[in-house]
């Protein structure tokens, strides 16, 4: 047996290998005949997320799912779909994340869906949503009605909450002043 060694220059090692593109989602097969491009009228509709502090994760994949529930052509499954989808999601810092991750790591939209809330919707953040919910008060010039909408507003922006509906009862009640209590 006769071994060659193969000598690249180290201007070839460097060169970029334009054979491959190395994308971080492997996107479902689609079935034998089904053809399906995605739109560009589809991608504007998609919402946007920046990544930013300010930005809510748990919003974004509502709407997300909304979107590509109401505009998914039949013969695609929501899979496929939002593997697709998903990328064209996402703006600025959020786009660099998920350009970031491990080529092919990401082979189901529940793994996406999971990595995007460990990058987003840290255990850290769920935390402070939780806090709130448990120091939840109303303000002194603050309707009965504005405080109930408040609350909820705070228990949809963290379904990871982990309180039982009696417990988010418990807690909305603690946190009513003492004369909206008595009427109650």
């Amino acid at each position: 047996l006769e071994r060659r060694m193969v000598v690249r220059t180290m201007k070839e090692e460097l060169e970029p290998d334009l054979t491959t593109t190395p994308l971080v989602v492997r996107i479902p097969e689609l079935a034998a005949g089904v053809n399906f491009e995605l739109m560009p009228g589809v991608i504007h509709m998609l919402p946007k997320f920046e990544g930013k502090l300010t930005d809510n994760p748990i919003m974004h994949l509502t709407a997300f799912h909304e979107t590509c529930m109401n505009t998914k052509p039949q013969n695609v499954t929501e899979e496929q779909f939002k593997m697709r989808a998903f990328g064209f999601s996402l703006k600025d810092d959020a786009k660099s994340w998920y350009y970031r991750m491990p080529p092919g790591s990401i082979d189901t939209w529940a793994k996406l869906h999971k990595a995007f809330l460990n990058a987003y919707f840290s255990a850290k953040r769920a935390n402070v949503f939780k806090k709130g919910i448990i120091n939840f008060e109303q303000g002194v010039d603050e309707s009965l009605y504005d405080y109930v909408e408040r609350f909820k507003r705070l228990v949809a922006s963290c379904p990871y909450h982990g309180f039982s509906k009696t417990g988010l009862v418990m807690q909305l009640y603690n946190g009513m002043l003492d004369a909206e209590k008595k009427l109650l």
